[in-house]
């Protein structure tokens, strides 16, 4: 990471709102984060249909906290976006998860990226991905915000941000993800969706596998603008990964 520092927002024990402002707040705020009048797109993690309790999906509130912030910048418009696992139905994940409701809520468009228009980007960086179909409105947005939950993988170890979007992509090129080299892929598809912030859910975790199970309550919230940096300190919650050197990160802990 050189000489470059990231910052972490870190709130834990605290309601999901107050989490979520404090986070954007050690961010420098909303306002600052977010250009007013953005197309915005939300990518929460609803790769099955079993509801945040179970430990596998992105809790609702989280997102319901942060439009009422995003509210305040005056967007163009807010996509919620996901693409479900091979084979599960997105719509069936948005009603089960509770987040069909929060976009009636707040009159955001809903999207299903298995219907959306995909387009081929290059992978000029790629060590295993030349090209990649993609979700064309990834493409089209303004700010993209990576809403990941942290749990365990069965293939990856962890799945945090830059594993959530792998929802961004076709679900051919998830079934190629698979066949092909996994972590790699993961890697490289980060080199061309570059998130401009992400939030990770850490209220409650899976610690069974990606599809829920073992749940264990962290009631934390983190935040940062480098998807890197905000799945580092993820991991280091769960032990698998050291804590980083003060030198490269400033973590903001709730005391």
């Amino acid at each position: 990471m050189g000489d470059t520092s990231y910052t972490v927002a870190v709130h834990s024990d605290e309601t999901i709102k107050t989490m979520v402002g404090n986070c954007l707040q050690d961010l420098g705020g909303i306002e600052k984060l977010v250009p007013p009048g953005s197309r915005i797109l939300l990518k929460p993690n609803m790769v099955v249909a079993k509801p945040n309790s179970t430990g596998a999906t992105t809790n609702p509130l989280i997102l319901d906290a942060l439009i009422e912030h995003l509210i305040r910048t005056s967007p163009c418009e807010i996509i919620i976006g996901e693409s479900s696992e091979v084979g599960d139905d997105t719509l069936q994940a948005y009603k089960i998860t509770g987040v069909y409701d929060i976009a009636k809520k707040w009159k955001v468009t809903l999207l299903d990226f298995k219907k959306d228009h995909q387009v081929y980007v290059d992978v000029p960086k790629g060590k295993v991905l030349k090209k990649v179909l993609i979700t064309e409105t990834v493409t089209k947005v303004d700010y993209l915000i990576n809403l990941p939950i942290l749990k365990v993988h069965s293939q990856t170890t962890v799945t945090i941000g830059m594993k959530n979007l792998k929802g961004c992509i076709a679900d051919q090129e998830k079934s190629r993800f698979h066949r092909l080299n996994l972590s790699q892929c993961i890697a490289d598809l980060n080199t061309v969706i570059i998130p401009d912030l992400t939030i990770v859910d850490a209220t409650l975790c899976s610690l069974e596998w990606e599809l829920g199970g073992m749940p264990v309550r962290l009631n934390t919230v983190l935040a940062a603008k480098n998807v890197l940096a905000a799945d580092i300190v993820a991991a280091s919650m769960l032990g698998y990964a050291k804590r980083p050197a003060a030198e490269n990160f400033r973590v903001f802990n709730a005391t």
